[in-house]
């Protein structure tokens, strides 16, 4: 269990799985949150979103890009994991209606299966598939993301190496705090 920011996370994971030398394509990149505390001048970092949101971004979807088969070493896949059918808190600072607009969760998980099928065709033998999402409840029924989307990927042909779980600080701010039914 981690307890901070994506950031100090993924300079920890950096640390034991990323080699010198590696390319690394981060297909969901968003404002490049993960990166801010890596050193990213020892590997190759390639970003790209599907609404990039600064120059040095490319605009492509995760579900389908232009690397070739068996070129990259990691893939790293954050798409947007909270289910949006219509309004929620969260639409102004992570750009959904790009990307979530109109869906439920079983959309959501569908939108990783096939990011995580296209992450399957670019990555080299034995290269890695770094998986971010968030359990969530919808219709209050809580929906574990993170059993769902091992199944998936299972099913792709890629085997668990590591968990990591983020417990942000304080509490989640949100209107459904009261008369919250659900951990978070």
């Amino acid at each position: 269990m981690h307890r901070g920011q994506n950031r100090n996370l993924i300079e920890g994971v950096c640390a034991l799985y990323l080699p010198p030398g590696a390319i690394v394509a981060d297909v969901t990149y968003g404002k490049g949150n993960f990166w801010r505390n890596v050193d990213t001048s020892r590997f190759t970092l390639l970003a790209s979103d599907i609404a990039p949101r600064d120059t040095q971004t490319r605009a492509f979807d995760c579900r389908c890009l232009p690397y070739c088969s068996n070129s990259i070493d990691v893939v790293v896949l954050d798409p947007p994991y909270v289910h949006n059918p219509g309004d929620h808190i969260t639409d102004g600072s992570y750009a959904n209606a790009a990307t979530t607009a109109g869906l439920y969760h079983r959309d959501i998980i569908e939108l990783y299966r096939y990011a995580m099928k296209e992450a399957r065709r670019v990555l080299r033998p034995g290269g890695q598939l770094w998986v971010k999402c968030k359990d969530e409840v919808e219709s209050n029924r809580q929906c574990w993301s993170h059993i769902e989307l091992f199944d998936l990927a299972k099913d792709l042909g890629f085997f668990g190496q590591d968990l990591f779980v983020l417990v942000t600080k304080g509490p989640h701010p949100g209107r459904w705090q009261k008369g919250q039914r659900h951990a978070h």
